[in-house]
């Protein structure tokens, strides 16, 4: 691990082996890898990136993204990479372009002060000592093929498509003797309105016709991929090109070597984003009236039109639900379902899974058939039904479907892979509905073990509401002010903004606190069994800049992760009510428990959920439970070995029946938090308070939930807008204590995890207000731009509405309590 943490400290938590001591590892070695030389038994944590789009992504592409795979790992393991616009800075226009690899663009580009055709205007790069440990690039699987057809830039002279590549055709001019090879599929008019998209800077043709492919219930191929050669068509000939792409790059950045500088993970993400809409009674998400409770109906849901207007429906053309004058004004947008799916090693499939080809619920064609068991059930109309036997929205048949192409990949050794939801804040509650199957249940628990709790797209812990301090008592919000933190305004991913959306607006399974509740009541109502939600936290960014844990906020407020649509235009940064503006924040970060840098203790860490989140800070933190832990472990110095020797770590759990559970009243949690120390002029911000959240489930099948502080106090350090620099004198470098659960019942199954929370620091557009020298004591005349700012940077820069201070954190994952008449099944009583 890169930080510069004090020694002492970091080796309390996570004592090293001496070179005498070497016994067998805890983790299946899968792969050709030496054991590496910084190996720690007590694991050590490892900060790194599970959510990163390429140019591969045609939603990156649009925004004239130019870094590929090899980019991405190369600026993750702390070298310099650029950024767009790109410009054409040559003095001589001669064709510098490399040729294609594979079949597939190699999108090349020079730093300055070199020229070339594609010269980066912006460059970014780690600072000294702050480069990642491992990496994963996640791009769309849906478009793989699509976007290396519709931006191939091809150098190949050609006569005829005799002179091309298999899957490529020779695209010429009228009348010309010569061309240049492309792949088939580049001519049509879908990808010429793609590329004609390039450089603009609001919505486009080319980029609305790649969203429309996945915002609907039935996805479709564009016409020009169901040509080709290959059975799948040319778009998935093309995408197995990509693919390939993507393995080369991730095993060309591996580290193998005993040095385990750089781990380099493969991945792809599913982009699931059907249009669903609400039940009128209970916000469910729904495709028809089946999908709802007796009585209630499947509608259109939108926010009426007055400010902070309420929850409306429009069925059958009849809108109810707003005040006389108002309108409803209907969210269309698309239910975000999407899934990173995180490869253990090489040995992955031939092909990404895609939501085109296997949507969540039944699937699709014959696989939908199979489940509702008629053909006059049409998919438009309930595919996704509860009525399927697989669970509305569920990705039960998208595990199912990839993890057989994962044993077939190889039958001595399958590939392993975990799949992580991310953004059920902008889910429509439909990421996480209760399962509607024992077999929904099982496959969700067993491959879904981890969500991406926090990234641009906001934060999906929990949400609060100043203007709605009882909204707790129904719906998504809790009452927890610590909640109010980097929310977004819609509740679906392009839909509508909902300024400050009403309870109603946001179904409870929104949020990851109340699905894990959700979780233990479905474990406490089939006997103990199976928890379908039992989620360990991790964090990402869901750059579309190739930039891997390019997180920090000042560096975000020059940035962004959007490509050049977020910042060419001044002020563009700041338009709240531009998706990609001023709510996003500069993303999250994973930190893995792990006892080395490699591909198989990292992904061993993160099957058994020893992780933990961040919001784009790197402070360090344990957690432990165990009915025997010591009281003084924060004193005796061996902090780790006790906690792993009389408990269990974050992500484990603690059954009723273990040996240490006898005659202890209630089990103890142990926290510790090392602050981030930042970097050389840029020093990171000390700890306020460090907390526990517990989560229940009572005798009558209620859920609740409390916060406790534990370490530390709740009071904001006062914080110099004018400079943004942290008060060091404030809070704590280091926090330390065990606690013991005062409202402990050994009946009711329970959740606790901790929740580390840094003085205030400045958010992300504070940071770009300096930069830009925005003076709130001088006003801009009207509509004109003095000093460098304009009116609207003012308005936003200086209004009391928008915030200028964040308190960064960090979530560990739970740790679950399950009482002796709820042990999993097969399970012996103990901790696990």
């Amino acid at each position: 691990m890169r930080l510069r943490i004090a020694g002492v400290a970091l080796l309390l938590l996570c004592p090293r082996l001496t070179a005498a001591a070497e016994p067998p590892l805890p983790f299946e070695r899968t792969e050709n890898h030496e054991r590496c030389t910084n190996y720690t038994a007590t694991r050590q944590p490892f900060f790194g990136e599970l959510h990163l789009h390429s140019v591969y992504s045609a939603d990156a592409a649009t925004v004239t993204t130019r870094n590929t795979p090899f980019d991405a790992y190369r600026y993750a393991r702390g070298e310099k990479v650029g950024l767009p616009p790109f410009v054409d800075t040559r003095k001589v226009k001669v064709s510098d372009a490399q040729p294609a690899t594979g079949g597939v663009s190699a999108h090349p580009y020079c730093l300055p002060p070199d020229t070339c055709q594609y010269t980066a205007t912006r460059v970014i790069q780690f600072p000294k000592g702050r480069a990642l440990d491992f990496a994963a690039v996640t791009d769309h699987s849906e478009w793989l093929g699509e976007t290396n057809i519709c931006f191939f830039e091809g150098n190949v002279a050609c006569a005829s498509a005799s002179d091309c590549s298999t899957g490529q055709t020779c695209d010429k001019l009228p009348g010309a003797a010569k061309g240049t090879c492309v792949p088939e599929g580049y001519s049509s008019e879908l990808c010429t309105l793609a590329r004609q998209s390039l450089y603009r800077l609001e919505g486009s043709p080319g980029a609305a016709a790649f969203i429309a492919l996945v915002e609907q219930s039935e996805p479709k191929r564009f016409p020009y991929c169901l040509e080709g050669k290959d059975v799948g068509g040319t778009c998935n000939f093309q995408a197995k090109n990509v693919w390939q792409q993507i393995l080369a790059a991730a095993e060309q950045s591996y580290d193998r070597t005993p040095a385990c500088k750089f781990t380099s993970f493969i991945g792809y993400e599913y982009t699931s984003m059907p249009v669903m809409n609400q039940c009128i009674q209970s916000s469910r998400p729904c495709f028809a009236d089946a999908d709802c409770g007796e009585k209630d109906k499947c509608a259109q849901r939108g926010q009426c039109s007055q400010p902070y207007g309420k929850t409306c429906y429009v069925d059958n053309g009849t809108t109810s639900g707003c005040d006389s004058g108002a309108t409803c004004v209907v969210d269309a947008g698309g239910n975000n379902l999407h899934r990173n799916i995180i490869f253990r090693n090489a040995n992955v499939p031939v092909q990404p899974i895609t939501y085109l080809d296997v949507p969540t619920g039944c699937g699709a064609g014959e696989d939908c058939l199979k489940y509702t068991g008629t053909k006059a059930y049409p998919m438009s109309a309930g595919a996704f039904s509860t009525k399927a036997g697989i669970g509305l929205a569920s990705p039960t048949v998208m595990l199912k479907t990839l993890r057989q192409q994962c044993n077939k990949s190889d039958p001595k050794h399958p590939c392993e892979f975990l799949s992580n939801p991310h953004n059920p804040n902008l889910s429509g509650g439909a990421m996480f509905l209760m399962p509607d199957s024992a077999e929904d249940a099982e496959v969700r628990g067993e491959l879904e073990r981890l969500v991406e709790i926090f990234q641009i797209k906001g934060g999906s812990e929990c949400r609060s509401s100043k203007r709605y301090p009882d909204a707790w008592q129904t719906g998504a919000f809790v009452p927890d002010e610590l909640c109010d933190f980097e929310n977004m305004s819609w509740a679906k991913l392009t839909g509508a903004f909902l300024v400050e959306p009403s309870p109603a607006a946001i179904p409870p399974s929104s949020y990851v606190r109340n699905v894990l509740k959700d979780g233990m009541l479905y474990q406490q109502q089939h006997g103990g069994k199976v928890n379908p939600f039992k989620l360990g936290f991790v964090g990402g960014l869901d750059s579309h800049n190739g930039t891997p844990g390019a997180s920090d906020a000042e560096q975000y407020a020059k940035t962004a992760g959007h490509g050049d649509v977020s910042f060419v235009v001044s002020g563009q940064a700041l338009a709240e009510t531009n998706f990609l503006g001023l709510e996003t924040n500069g993303g999250g970060l994973t930190a893995v428990w792990a006892e080395e840098n490699s591909r198989d203790s990292i992904f061993t860490g993160m099957q058994r959920r020893e992780t933990y989140a961040t919001s784009g800070t790197r402070p360090v933190v344990r957690f432990f439970g165990g009915f025997g832990l010591p009281q003084g472990m924060c004193a005796k110095g061996d902090f780790a070995s006790q906690g792993y020797a009389a408990g269990v770590p974050m992500g484990g759990t603690l059954n009723a029946g273990a040996p240490s559970a006898k005659g202890a009243a209630a089990p103890h949690f142990a926290v510790y938090a090392l602050m981030d120390p930042g970097w050389e002029d840029h020093p990171g911000a000390s700890l306020e308070r460090a907390q526990i959240v517990k989560g229940w489930v009572d005798a009558q099948g209620k859920v609740h939930e409390k916060v406790y502080d534990v370490a530390g106090k709740a009071e904001k350090a006062p914080l110099d807008l004018k400079t943004c620099r942290p008060d060091v004198k404030a809070g704590s470098p280091e926090l330390c204590t065990v606690w013991t659960d005062p409202e402990f019942d050994p009946k009711q199954y329970a959740f606790y995890y901790t929740r580390v929370v840094e003085n205030p620091s400045c958010r992300w557009n504070q940071y770009y207000c300096l930069d830009r020298q925005v003076d709130c004591s001088k006003p801009p005349a009207s509509n004109k731009s003095i000093v460098g700012y304009t009116e609207f940077e003012y308005q936003e820069c200086c209004s009391n509405e928008v915030p200028k201070a964040v308190q960064q954190r960090a979530w560990s994952s739970p740790i679950w309590y399950v009482p002796a008449a709820g042990k999993p099944a097969g399970k012996s009583a103990g901790t696990e």
